[in-house]
């Protein structure tokens, strides 16, 4: 059951059947949805603001719904958006604003000061409120102006492997933030069941992989203020053995005062350009990704011994590919009664929420 949401989240409509739906959840970046039905729940997706579908406590946007009928009297009938996390980027850091101390504290304080009690009350973000901390332990130190507080987060997390997510809660209206991180699925821990995917396995299926080092940099030169000599510049090395790939980062925005305008220590600025510089190299991974689609009777249950953010090995002994690495996307596909998974592992290739299938009804 789909239910179809206004802004203050009363339901408009529901949903109980459609043609295709597509969640497209993420976990280094917002997710999107694709929902196809009949003309006759157009008025409800074009008036509507959320969609919600009750076997999950994520949230869609509705930001594109569409109709069209042709000449031969075929309708084309969806809605597609970005999940709730989307609201984030609706927010900019309007001036600098230092970010220390622990991860999590950061993340929190962002969204606290910039969408639920921001100095101007017009800012506030309806029916959004902070969720349990998970407690981790990784420290930052950086500065951030202009950018939207979902570049931010994201960019923050990605450094650290953590993502968020903002839940919603049906009963009660909220939309509740939390900083979160996939499980280990490995055979190397005995924290969480192991969750292994091989074609050995038959749970695999549909299989793709790719792997590009075109634009992979693991040293970074960051630079700030002054020209010339006496420019400070740090290196950040993250090179590992591996052959040294180079990257230049300009970090003149680094504001010598705090958010007071007292001045920052030199010590400080050091550190927050370390920060940038690992922030920059997280953008120059190495893409390595397979996907792959799961059979539904498989050894493994989905979001039961494996979800989104969980690290598992792969195993491909034909091709000859091993590789642990974290499930970055899931997209669930619901079409005539049938239910399709596909996973990808690693750090895949961006699906713009442009694309869209063509569903038609007759």
């Amino acid at each position: 059951m789909i239910y179809i949401l206004t802004k203050d989240f009363e339901i408009l409509g529901t949903i109980p059947t459609y043609q295709t739906l597509i969640w497209n959840r993420k976990y280094y970046e917002v997710g999107i949805y694709e929902l196809h039905v009949s003309p006759d729940f157009f008025p409800f997706l074009n008036q509507g603001k959320y969609l919600y579908k009750n076997d999950s406590d994520e949230l869609g946007i509705i930001n594109n719904p569409h109709y069209e009928r042709s000449d031969t009297g075929e309708y084309l009938i969806y809605a597609k958006g970005y999940f709730a996390e989307r609201l984030l980027y609706n927010r900019v850091v309007e001036k600098t604003h230092q970010i220390s101390g622990n991860i999590e504290d950061a993340m929190f304080g962002l969204v606290d000061k910039y969408c639920i009690n921001p100095a101007d009350s017009n800012r506030v973000i309806p029916h959004l409120c902070l969720g349990e901390k998970a407690g981790f332990i990784e420290t930052v130190d950086s500065q951030v102006t202009g950018e939207n507080i979902s570049d931010i987060l994201y960019s923050l997390g990605a450094a650290y492997d953590i993502t968020h997510s903002i839940r919603y809660d049906f009963l009660t209206n909220d939309l509740n933030f939390r900083v979160w991180k996939g499980k280990d699925r490995r055979e190397t821990q005995n924290e969480n069941g192991w969750a292994i995917f091989s074609d050995s396995f038959n749970n695999v299926q549909e299989e793709s992989y790719d792997r590009d080092d075109s634009e992979y940099k693991n040293f970074a030169y960051v630079a700030w203020q002054q020209e010339g000599k006496n420019r400070i510049v740090i290196e950040v090395d993250q090179t590992n053995g591996k052959e040294r790939r180079e990257v230049y980062v300009d970090a003149r925005d680094i504001s010598f005062q705090d958010d007071d305008g007292n001045e920052i220590p030199e010590s400080a600025i050091r550190e927050q350009m370390r920060q940038r510089g690992v922030e920059r190299l997280a953008e120059c991974q190495e893409l390595e990704s397979m996907t792959v689609g799961a059979f539904s009777t498989s050894n493994l249950v989905y979001k039961k011994d494996f979800d989104l953010g969980d690290i598992c090995p792969y195993l491909n002994q034909r091709l000859g590919i091993s590789m642990d690495a974290r499930i970055t996307e899931i997209v669930e596909t619901y079409e005539n009664g049938k239910n399709d998974l596909q996973i990808t592992f690693g750090n895949g290739q961006i699906e713009k929420i442009e694309k869209v299938i063509r569903r038609v009804v007759k």
